[in-house]
């Protein structure tokens, strides 16, 4: 009766089917619209919307209302768009960088963003200069460039148009000769800022009289002209309020002490025609540190006159300037003529990449070119026969280096924290100074001639990518902290005649997996081979007498040690936190084992404790988790805080547990 009921209900639905299309497909008077209501949807800024509208499901047609009398194309209602408010600036744009600016829809509150276009720098105001120099000056951020000292030409700036104002009433004598005038002093001036003119009465100004302006408290600034071509002793002593001096070109001498003690001086600008500094012209200036150089092969042809006898043949000396500025050097070549770069003489230059020394030069002094952080390549002549302590410490991006055969002596911390990456140590070196290569952390090979015969404490500590080194085989002894954590250095040979390994000499190399040490070893000092943690075993020759405290102190992949019979004490730590050594064999010899010597070699399970030993002090083999036995060749006559029975250091089980857990000193009566 179901699927009766079914199959009928089937068969009517599609007869209505039927009836529905022929009636849509019929003529407009038979037509039968089977409608379809769309209700409003309201148009936004950026997506459309549709007015009330009814669509017949047979045909396709729309109306705009429900009885399908009104045909209509369509009720779309398009997007309505932005409404955007004026743009306004986020971030202004300047002559470098770029900025922004926004706006919003007033209507969705849509916001949209771009980019404002970097002005570029306006430099058509023409010059601007003040009392020293001229520049060009943007109109927009007030950037300067092109600035440079006024080039005075009678008076007058021949770049800029600047017009000095020359000092009157200055004291003044005539030469012997009555052919040029010499300024002796102040007269009835009252300026602090002295020009003094390069004539008087139809006839040049030469020179500056010795004590012309000495303790003259009102003077600030001076400008010499071209036409000065000498300065006496004591022409500006004791200036105490003096910043600024300038000279043109023309000056050839400055006299002994003709600046000393102008302590407030700041600045100089060196004529180029200069060719000697008294003793101690500059003496007590202590904040000078800006002093522009014109030609620096000039410079470098000064005299300068020495505080004593010794000679000073064409130095570059740093006895004028605290610092010798010139940011415009990036490629720096020592002139020939120039035997001696002093101290600081090119001290935290700031732009130089790159220094040729010339073959005429014998010395480089101590921090002769420390702190050039941008300085990447140096080649050095071949008549350097000292480099200077600290002479490139801290030339960060130093690379490349060529050390020349004539070299003899290498100073403390010369290559300290560079980025050497190998290092050639020429024949005829004989002495390498404490840190000279330290922390130089891209160092990775150095190779040394048998030349050499003093490595310094820490020559080459932190250079933890170097893998390998060559030592001479005249070194005698390897100085406290010589390679400490140079942490890739896998092996190393030492030479067949060392007597001492000195204190944290390989400490903390964790890459050392071996070391032969040779017979002729006398002392292995404290710390020597400290967490070195790849050390697998070692052979202690017969030659060392003492081994110091804490020598192999936290070297975990330690299996097997050979010490000889010529030690005598185990000191403190010396073996502890090794913690894969499985066994030990004390020698005869050894009188004593001392705090913490194997503390806490949780390998160790046997050990046997010779008739020499007097005394074990407490936490020796503290923390010996795996001890098991010990073996006391005489048992008998101990005492730790009274007297321990025979019987007991005999049982190896009860003796292991007491070495563990000793509190005071186990010692013979």
């Amino acid at each position: 009766m179901k699927k009766k009921l079914l199959c009928l209900l089937c068969v009517l639905a599609f007869f209505g089917n039927v009836l529905l299309l022929s009636a849509c497909a019929s003529g407009e008077n038979g037509h039968m619209h089977s409608l379809v209501h769309h209700a409003p949807i309201a148009a936004t800024c950026e997506t459309a919307g549709n007015a009330e509208y009814w669509s017949c499901a047979g045909c396709g047609k729309f109306f705009s209302d429900e009885n399908a009398v009104n045909e209509i194309e369509t009720a779309v209602i398009p997007a309505a768009g932005h409404s955007w408010s004026e743009w306004e600036t986020v971030e202004p744009a300047n002559c470098t960088k770029s900025g922004s600016e926004s706006r919003s829809c007033t209507v969705c509150s849509q916001k949209e963003t771009r980019t404002i276009d970097a002005t570029s720098h306006d430099y058509s105001g023409g010059w601007k200069f003040d009392t020293h120099n001229h520049w060009l000056e943007c109109k927009n951020c007030a950037e300067k460039q092109d600035i440079g000292a006024h080039s005075i030409i009678d008076d007058s700036c021949a770049v800029c148009g600047y017009t000095i104002t020359t000092t009157e009433n200055l004291a003044y004598t005539l030469s012997d000769d009555e052919t040029y005038y010499i300024v002796t002093g102040r007269g009835t001036a009252t300026d602090s800022f002295v020009y003094i003119p390069a004539q008087i009465n139809g006839k040049p100004v030469k020179g500056i009289a010795a004590s012309a302006f000495e303790l003259d408290a009102v003077l600030t600034e001076v400008y010499l002209p071209e036409s000065i071509e000498y300065m006496e002793n004591f022409a500006f002593y004791g200036c105490k309020n003096l910043k600024s001096v300038k000279m043109e070109n023309g000056l050839k001498t400055i006299g002994n002490e003709a600046f000393k003690q102008c302590t407030a001086l700041r600045q100089i600008e060196i004529s180029s025609s200069l060719q000697s500094i008294g003793k101690q012209a500059f003496k007590y200036c202590n904040s000078l540190n800006n002093v522009y150089i014109r030609d620096l092969a000039a410079w470098c042809r000064i005299y300068f006159e020495p505080d004593n006898n010794e000679a000073t043949s064409n130095p570059l000396h740093y006895a004028a300037a605290l610092y010798l500025n010139n940011e415009q050097i990036i490629n720096l070549c020592i002139p020939d003529g120039v035997t001696y770069i002093a101290d600081y003489a090119f001290a935290e230059f700031k732009t130089v990449n790159t220094v040729e020394i010339g073959d005429q030069v014998k010395t480089i002094g101590s921090h002769a070119f420390s702190s050039c952080v941008y300085l990447r390549s140096v080649t050095i002549g071949n008549s350097v026969t000292s480099i200077g302590d600290e002479a490139f410490t801290t030339c960060i991006e130093l690379n490349s280096v060529t050390l020349p055969n004539s070299l003899r002596t290498i100073g403390a911390h010369a290559f300290h924290s560079t980025a050497l990456t190998n290092v050639t140590i020429p024949d005829g070196v004989t002495s390498i100074g404490e840190k000279a290569f330290n922390a130089c952390h891209k160092l990775r090979t150095v190779t040394m001639t048998n030349s050499v015969t003093k490595i310094g404490d820490s020559a080459f500590s932190l250079c933890d990518a170097m893998r390998s080194i060559t030592l001479s085989d005249n070194v005698t002894s390897i100085g406290e902290s010589v390679f400490q954590n140079c942490s890739s250095l896998t092996e190393i040979t030492l030479p067949a005649d060392v007597k001492s390994i000195g204190p944290y000499a390989f400490s903390g190399c964790s890459s050392l997996t071996s070391v032969t040490i040779p017979d002729s070893v006398i002392y292995i000092n404290q710390s020597a081979f400290e967490y070195c943690s790849s050390l697998t075993s070692v052979t202690i020759p017969d030659s060392v007498t003492n081994i110091g405290n804490s020598v192999f102190l936290g070297c975990s992949s330690l299996k097997s040690v050979t010490i000889p019979d010529s030690v005598t004490k185990i000191g403190d730590s010396v073996f502890g936190y090794c913690s894969s050594l499985t066994s030990i064999t004390i020698p005869d010899s050894v009188t004593e084992i001392s705090y913490s010597a194997f503390k806490s070699c949780s390998s160790l399970k046997s050990v046997t404790i010779p008739d020499s030993v007097t005394r074990i002090t407490y936490s020796a083999f503290e923390g010996c988790s795996a001890l098991t036995e010990a073996y006391f060749e005489n048992p008998n006559g101990w005492y730790s805080n009274g007297y321990v029975p025979a019987e007991q250091l005999k049982d190896p089980q009860e003796a292991a547990n007491l070495l563990k857990t000793l509190s005071s000193s186990l010692r013979k009566s």
